[in-house]
């Protein structure tokens, strides 16, 4: 059985159990942003858009973009590229892990972080609904035991149309939609 049958059966088997939520991990292991994928070639964009409709946004809920301190950078490409095909209607929300599998050499934790957004830190209940709703952000180090970027407050003005962030310890923010020439994150604009 293929790769993407195999993870298609631990998703299906995984989804059987009502409170199970799941996300794509490390795409770039796969995805690889220098190839010339035809439409129905397996890991083309076109291939991770199928395969996450074919699952329910509540259940399968994104990618996984950051793999210890960014193994893999072109996995927020093609996550630039999903969403420029997906949003508003379908969201593919972003995670970072630290694939930490015990203390093996070169392997430890503490490059990259997922930020839950709660009022109640001890609440299961609303840890799983801000994983649906996206009620999370995502940052990494590029040295182990740095200090990752926090955001303090997001401000959005839909009446003045326009979104705020206030952060501490990032060197900047870049605000991306969509890609470039080159399949890279376009960025549209700093600050």
């Amino acid at each position: 059985e293929d790769s993407s049958t195999s993870l298609q059966s631990t998703l299906d088997q995984l989804f059987l159990q009502d409170e199970a939520l799941g996300w794509f991990a490390h795409p770039g292991r796969y995805w690889r942003i220098y190839m010339d994928y035809q439409t129905e070639d397996e890991y083309s964009p076109e291939w991770y858009l199928e395969f996450l409709n074919a699952y329910p946004q509540d259940k399968l809920l994104g990618l996984e973009i950051i793999n210890r301190q960014n193994n893999r950078p072109h996995d927020r490409s093609l996550w630039d590229l999903l969403l420029t095909q997906t949003m508003p209607e379908r969201q593919i929300w972003g995670f970072a892990a630290d694939d930490y599998h015990g203390n093996q050499k070169g392997v430890r934790m503490r490059w990259a972080y997922t930020y839950h957004l709660m009022e109640d830190r001890t609440s299961i209940e609303q840890f799983r609904q801000g994983l649906i709703d996206g009620a999370f952000y995502f940052s990494y180090t590029a040295l182990e035991d740095d200090t990752a970027p926090i955001i303090n407050a997001i401000i959005v003005n839909t009446r003045q149309r326009y979104i705020e962030i206030k952060a501490s310890d990032y060197k900047q923010i870049n605000w991306i939609s969509g890609n470039d020439e080159n399949r890279t994150s376009a960025i549209i604009y700093t600050g």
